[in-house]
């Protein structure tokens, strides 16, 4: 339930703070989408394996001239991967990341599904609930600066939270 100030409340009357998140659909569908080229996390791996998917889908021509925006969501999620590797927790973060977003990439997302690997992955990997959430955040506000989006803070303030 919402109340005037924008804050959620629950049954007992407290409130706490809703977050915006603007770009997770965007940074989702970013990170399936590599996903479904299964390639390396690589630059150069990125470009051949979407290359060979435009030539298979429009012949020569749409594999010269790939979409820029492809190859810039792509180049972004390569560059949070490797960002994540950095971290002191990266491990941990990759399998949520890998768990959560990346299965399954080609079909669609169903309601509750999401929650679902969440839950498999926190079983898996003995982590809360909660870090899972903050993991997945983490790896969205990396991917948003990585792409050069507009988001509410940056990664760093995310990453001080979880450690």
């Amino acid at each position: 339930m919402r109340c005037h100030s924008g804050r959620h409340t629950t049954k007992g009357g407290t409130s706490h703070e809703v977050k915006k998140d603007n770009i997770r659909d965007y940074a989702v569908e970013a990170f399936r989408y590599f996903s479904t080229l299964h390639c390396a996390p690589t630059k150069e791996a990125v470009r051949f394996a979407l290359q060979k998917h435009y030539l298979m889908q429009g012949g020569k021509n749409a594999a010269r001239n790939l979409p820029e925006a492809d190859l810039k969501d792509l180049y972004a999620v390569v560059d949070t991967i490797d960002a994540i590797r950095t971290l002191e927790n990266g491990a941990e973060i990759l399998e949520t990341l890998q768990n959560v977003y990346l299965t399954n990439p080609s079909t669609n997302i169903k309601r509750g599904e999401i929650e679902n690997r969440i839950l498999y992955t926190t079983f898996k990997t003995h982590i809360s609930t909660a870090t899972a959430y903050r993991y997945l955040a983490l790896c969205r506000r990396m991917f948003a600066e990585a792409r050069g989006l507009r988001c509410a803070y940056t990664y760093q303030e995310e990453e001080r939270r979880i450690v």
